[in-house]
């Protein structure tokens, strides 16, 4: 995403320490690629009580070892990208006050995964208390959809936004 669209800034996530230094690694790696945009690495705990994703200790201090600079990214998100993240129904509700969390009022997060035994569903039932929900389905372009059809792992799209706000009347 940093590459290929005009953003501010991208935050990687992971919940587990080492994914967030592998994926400090790809940063460090592609930096170039980049352009202008801001890109880091966090690790960040799902849940309603969670604290705020923090990046890892490997940028926690500079190599001086003095205090480095805040994290790049906003408290909250104009688009959040998640996939594969739903097979886990005990972290259903915890992604979702997640997502309730850091998604601007006016975003939207974009959720990839594959029906794998119902967990997908499973989490579309979960998310609708809180957000509008677009399932695009296995839409693809043809190259793609004729590439993964058949197959288990077939992903489906799905899109969260907060609901409209109802409007005081004059």
């Amino acid at each position: 995403m940093a590459s290929w669209c005009d953003c501010a800034c991208v935050r990687l996530s992971d919940g587990d320490p080492t994914s967030v230094a592998l994926l400090e690694r790809a940063v460090d790696l592609n930096r170039n690629a980049f352009g202008a945009t801001a890109v880091d690495a966090a690790l960040l705990l799902w849940g309603e009580n969670a604290p705020p994703p923090l990046t890892s200790a490997a940028s926690a201090s500079d190599s001086d070892g003095s205090a480095a600079a805040p994290p790049l990214a906003p408290e909250q998100y104009d688009v959040i990208l998640c996939a594969d993240c739903v097979y886990d129904r005990a972290l259903h509700v915890a992604l979702r006050a997640t997502l309730k969390r850091y998604l601007k009022p006016h975003g939207v997060a974009i959720n990839v995964a594959s029906r794998r035994c119902g967990s997908l569903a499973d989490f579309e039932s979960c998310v609708r208390s809180d957000f509008a929900v677009e399932n695009w389905g296995q839409r693809y372009d043809v190259l793609t959809s004729s590439l993964l059809a058949g197959k288990k792992c077939h992903p489906e799209v799905l899109s969260l936004r907060h609901p409209p706000q109802s409007r005081p009347r004059k």
